[in-house]
């Protein structure tokens, strides 16, 4: 418990205040999908305590860290990792904006979108990131060249008729291609089916080429 709220903690040690945290945990679409599954509402309540706490984080202009610690009234601070180390957006970190992009709450998206400016700047994507956003490696990592696209403003999209095989679905515009549902998929009757490739299990493809084109050279990127 944090302020009232549930809160995902980083582990059975991590269970009296101030808690630990990871952000980077914090997946709102899991969070639905266990709660349907177990008809329990805490999962609600931790993905609306978590959505706060992601906002306390990042606020207008900065990164969530790689860490974290949530007091008893529920006030999360940035923190370097338990075992020592910098406070920064590293790859558990870069996990929360594509969680919270793939969501199909218009609020959780719009935590996603608020790390927008930071991640998508000119210039190559960072591995590791100070929570200014400024670089904390000299070296890339796919995770967060997929972070950076995630929080790619969403965009006007028609939905077509229900038997269109070719549906899209308008929450999953988070600057990623819509792909293709067919007719019978296990995902075509989901609240928010995976119609984007942030939810399929398949290489990503950016519709920005600018972020395409921020890939090294040595990897490819595409459907399979």
């Amino acid at each position: 418990m944090a302020g009232g709220g549930q809160v995902l903690v980083a582990g059975n040690w991590a269970a009296n205040p101030p808690y630990t945290v990871n952000p980077g945990y914090f997946s709102p679409r899991a969070e639905e999908k266990l709660g349907q599954v177990s008809a329990d509402s805490r999962w609600m309540d931790l993905t609306r305590t978590q959505r706060v706490l992601g906002w306390q984080l990042v606020g207008t202009s900065s990164l969530p860290p790689d860490w974290a610690n949530v007091d008893a009234a529920g006030t999360a601070v940035p923190t370097g990792p338990p075992g020592g180390g910098p406070v920064q957006f590293g790859l558990a970190a870069a996990r929360l904006p594509v969680r919270y992009a793939e969501s199909c709450d218009p609020a959780d998206r719009a935590l996603a979108v608020a790390m927008r400016p930071i991640l998508t700047g000119p210039g190559d994507v960072p591995a590791l990131r100070n929570l200014d956003g400024s670089a904390a490696s000299d070296w890339q990592h796919p995770v967060a060249v997929v972070a950076s696209a995630a929080t790619e403003k969403p965009q006007a999209m028609r939905t077509p008729p229900p038997n269109d095989s070719t549906r899209r679905d308008p929450h999953c515009t988070t600057g990623i291609r819509p792909i293709t549902v067919p007719p019978g998929s296990r995902w075509a009757e989901s609240c928010c089916p995976p119609r984007c490739l942030a939810h399929a299990p398949i290489i990503l493809r950016f519709s920005a080429s600018r972020t395409r084109d921020r890939w090294p050279s040595h990897w490819r990127v595409g459907t399979p």
